[in-house]
This record gives C-alpha cells, sequence and structure tokens, in this order.
C-alpha cells in the first residue's frame, strides 16, 4: 500500500508542472524602430503650423473661431475687413487676426513661454531662436540684408496657401505668426 501511495504522489507531483503554460515573455522592441520625430519637450498641441493650432485654423470663420473658447473678446471685424482677438491668459497663443472676407487670416504665437510650452513650427522653429538656426531650418528662405532679412515671409511646407511670418530682432526670432498668404489685416 506504501508504495502505491509513492507512485500515486510522484504522478500527481509531474502532473501539477504540466499545466497551463507561462506566457511568454515580451518582445523586446526593435532596435530599427523609428524613433518620435518630435523632441520630447516639444507636445504636439504647441504645433504651429501648417494649417493652425490645435482648433484654430486658417481660414476657419469668425464663429467657428469664437467657438474654440480661445479668445474672451471677439468683436465683429470693423468695415476695413480686420480684428486682432487677443488670446485667453496663460495661452501660448498671442492672438489671432480676424478678416470679414477670409476669417482666421493669422495666428499669432505669444512670446515668453515656458520652456516645452513655447508654440513652434513642425521644424521646431520658436521664438527666442537664433538666426543661423532658423535659416538652417528654412534654407534659402531668410535674406541677410535689407528688410526681408529682419520680417522674412517663410513658405509653409505642405500648405501652399499659408507661411511664417517672423521678425528677427539682432540674432533672434521675436515674433513667429502662421498666416494666409493673401491675408489683407496688415502689411
Amino acid at each position: 500500500m506504501r508504495l502505491d501511495a509513492l507512485v500515486v504522489l510522484g504522478a500527481v507531483t509531474i502532473l501539477s508542472g504540466c499545466g497551463t503554460p507561462a506566457p511568454p515573455a515580451p518582445a523586446a522592441p526593435s532596435p530599427s524602430a523609428p524613433a518620435a520625430t518630435r523632441p520630447a519637450d516639444q507636445p504636439a498641441d504647441t504645433v504651429l503650423g501648417p494649417d493652425g493650432w490645435r482648433d484654430v485654423r486658417l481660414g476657419m470663420t469668425a464663429a467657428a473661431a469664437r467657438a474654440t473658447g480661445h479668445f474672451p473678446s471677439t468683436p465683429a471685424p470693423d468695415t476695413e475687413g480686420c480684428v486682432l482677438w487677443d488670446a485667453a491668459g496663460g495661452s501660448a497663443l498671442s492672438g489671432v487676426y480676424v478678416s470679414r472676407r477670409q476669417g482666421v487670416s493669422a495666428i499669432i504665437a505669444a512670446p515668453g513661454a515656458a520652456p516645452g510650452k513655447a508654440v513652434h513650427t513642425p521644424e521646431g522653429m520658436q521664438i527666442g531662436w537664433p538666426r543661423a538656426r532658423a535659416t538652417a531650418a528654412y534654407p534659402g528662405a531668410i535674406a541677410t540684408e535689407g528688410e526681408e532679412a529682419s520680417r522674412p515671409v517663410i513658405e509653409v511646407p505642405g500648405h501652399p496657401k499659408a507661411a511664417y511670418r517672423i521678425d528677427l530682432e539682432g540674432d533672434r526670432v521675436s515674433s513667429l505668426a502662421l498666416q494666409l498668404t493673401d491675408q489683407e489685416c496688415y502689411e
């Protein structure tokens, strides 16, 4: 009888190890997986371009722009056709120009944003960038002499009806806007 008990105990021990196999270990990430195209300190919601910022889009109607909630005061464009709407305090935007005929015709980045919160183009350009870095991001777009050297208009890759308008003070980008190429609100 004792031999039968040992055989049964041995069989139970062997069979208990034959249960459901353990799940396979997760696969290691592929070394050839693509890297993120945007640095971690530049979240997607700070990208200005190619057609807007967050839910604000070039060409959207005044009513649609008003509905975004980004602009606390939204007067109608004057008889000459344009009005500047200031963005809510703490926004990454300074404001937008709204045209009676074109809707949102320019979206203007706010200066002085905290690191990682500054509005930037998909190519990374933002207020505070050195001229050399902006020139490298947009080869041939930034002149070195004349008025074009301090206030260049740069074609927006992927949007033939839009341009970036920047101001350069000294050797730094001091303002950044995304505008319709045929905007009628300012020079």
